[in-house]
Order: C-alpha cells, then structure tokens, then sequence
C-alpha cells in the first residue's frame, strides 16, 4: 500500500561536500537561501562597499609603514613623494583584488603583490630622480626592503579580512550580479544549479 507521505515532506538531503539541499515541488534550493532575497541595488552596494574597504586597507598598510619606516629614518624626505609613493602603490594593487567576479584568494595573490608593492618605491624614485637626483642620496637598501616586507605582510593580512567579509557576505545573497542563462537543457540547469550552490563566483542565476 503507498504511502499518503508527500513530495514535499521529504526530510533534506545532504549531498557531497556538506551541501544541505531541500526537494520541494520537485526543484532543489540550497537550504541557506536567504528567505529574503536581497536587491540588486543592495548586493551592488554592499560590492562596491567591499571594494572600497580593500582600497581602505591597502592604503593603511602602506602609508602606516611609510610613515613608521622611511620617514622615521630619513625625515628630510619630501611629503610629495610620500603621496607620490602611496598613490602608486595603491593603483598598482587594484588590480590583484579581483579576478572578474571572483574574489581571490590572499594565498594566490602573494607573489603578484610583492611584486608590485616592491615596484612602488622604485617608480617613485625615478620620478624623484627626474625632479632632483639629490633626493637619493640617503637611500638604503635595508630600510627599502624592511619597507616591502612589511607593507606587503600588511596588505595580505587586509586582503585576508576583506576575503572572508566578502564571502559571508555572498553567502548571504550580497555583492552577487543577476546572470541570465541562454538554454533550459541539462547543461543550462546544471550550471543554473552550480551558480546558486558557489556563491562565492558572484553570480546569481535569474
């Protein structure tokens, strides 16, 4: 004899990699949708929020270590250079943030920030040197890597604050971009489906 038990009373499924799925009407949802979804005037504004928070940090770190490093051991150093090197180094890291959508991850960001944390000295000091070659002469090996490493450590350590905001942000239905799926075939949902299971690409099928 069958059973008066309904669809929609199944109990949730937990599917691999800890994904809590409910079956209800014969579709899946994730079972952490928020019940209210948010705007996309709000999840853009909490985006670009988390944008300018990274800007924010980056540029913390590196005018804090300025100030506490080169300044602290040679202050006769111009204040123009100083802005000249923080503008620098903070338009060079821009674009380590994001790849597209996607919020990398500080552990694969390292060598590329190093890199151009390290650059930002060197191209200010061919702008000092255009000026006046005399500005270089209190320069010091020990004092410009002291300078690298520790904005660099600085710089990862906000990128890591900023990643983990930005993820439980999107895992609450912020900072996600409306994407129309071309296709209702077995390939359209499977990708419709992968979207609203990864948050963290960014993207919300609509």
């Amino acid at each position: 004899m069958r059973s008066g038990r309904t669809l929609s009373d199944s109990p949730p499924v937990v599917l691999p990699e800890r994904r809590l799925v409910v079956i209800s009407d014969g579709m899946e949802r994730p079972a952490h949708a928020p019940a209210h979804r948010p705007s996309q005037e709000q999840r853009r504004t909490v985006g670009v929020g988390l944008f300018a928070l990274t800007f924010a940090l980056d540029a913390f770190a590196i005018l804090f270590w300025l100030r506490g490093i080169l300044i602290g051991t040679a202050g006769r150093s111009p204040r123009f250079f100083g802005l000249v090197y923080v503008g620098i180094a903070v338009l060079l890291l821009l674009p380590t943030y994001r790849r597209g959508r996607v919020v990398t991850r500080p552990s694969e960001m390292v060598i590329q920030i190093a890199t151009r944390v390290a650059a930002a000295p060197v191209l200010t000091a061919m702008i000092a040197v255009a000026m006046d070659k005399h500005l270089l002469d209190n320069f010091n090996m020990i004092v410009y890597a002291a300078l690298v490493g520790a904005t660099v450590a600085s710089v990862l350590l906000g990128r890591l604050a900023v990643f983990k905001v930005s993820q439980l942000a999107r895992a609450r239905g912020y900072d996600l971009e409306d994407t129309l799926i071309v296709g209702a075939g077995p390939v359209g949902v499977d990708v419709s489906k992968a979207l609203s299971l990864n948050p963290e690409f960014g993207l919300v099928p609509v």
